[in-house]
Formats: structure tokens, C-alpha cells, sequence
């Protein structure tokens, strides 16, 4: 489930951002980076492994959490913006946004 594997990153980022640390910010981008990237593997259709057959209209299949998945996203790629640029407010402002995202 995507609240698993995301929301320990997420509180963990939010805990930091919630300090006056200034150090650390190389870091904890890179963990908000890595949850971004596995948020918008979710968000893409499943594929099999083997080959339909000529002419076979099949819906996509999605991950169970893509709906989620979908909601966080923009909520993460600013996050990983504000991260990058050192804006600890807008960060922890869409770090909060997206673990609301996971209620």
C-alpha cells in the first residue's frame, strides 16, 4: 500500500523540516526526491508480460493506489521544489498537503 512505503519518508522529512537545521537539506531532498519517483511509478498503467493478441481492446490496468497516487503528486513535485530551493515553509507546507492526500 502507497501509505506504507511513502508515509514513514513523509514524517520523517515533515519531523526535519519542522527544526531550524539547515544542514541537512542535501539529504532529506534526496529522500523527498525518491518518494516522488516511486508516487509517479504508481501512477502509470500496468503492463504484462506477455503479448495481447492482434486487435485486443483491453483497459488499462493501474495500481491499486493510483487514484492516490495521482492526488499526491502535485503536492510532491513542489515539495521537491521548495527542497531543492531551500524554502523550508513551502516545503513542509506540501509535505503536510501530500500526507493528507494518504488519509
Amino acid at each position: 500500500m502507497l501509505a506504507d512505503l511513502e508515509k514513514p519518508d513523509l514524517e520523517r522529512i515533515i519531523r526535519w523540516l519542522e527544526t531550524d537545521d539547515e544542514k541537512a537539506w542535501g539529504h532529506y531532498s534526496g529522500i523527498a526526491e525518491q518518494v516522488a519517483m516511486d508516487v509517479s511509478k504508481k501512477m502509470k498503467p500496468l503492463y504484462r508480460d506477455y503479448k495481447q493478441p492482434t486487435g485486443s481492446i483491453e483497459s488499462p490496468v493501474y495500481d491499486p493506489d493510483h487514484k492516490q497516487a495521482f492526488a499526491m503528486m502535485p503536492h510532491l513535485e513542489r515539495l521537491v521544489r521548495a527542497m531543492r530551493n531551500q524554502i523550508r515553509e513551502a516545503a513542509l507546507e506540501s509535505a503536510r498537503a501530500a500526507m493528507d492526500c494518504m488519509k
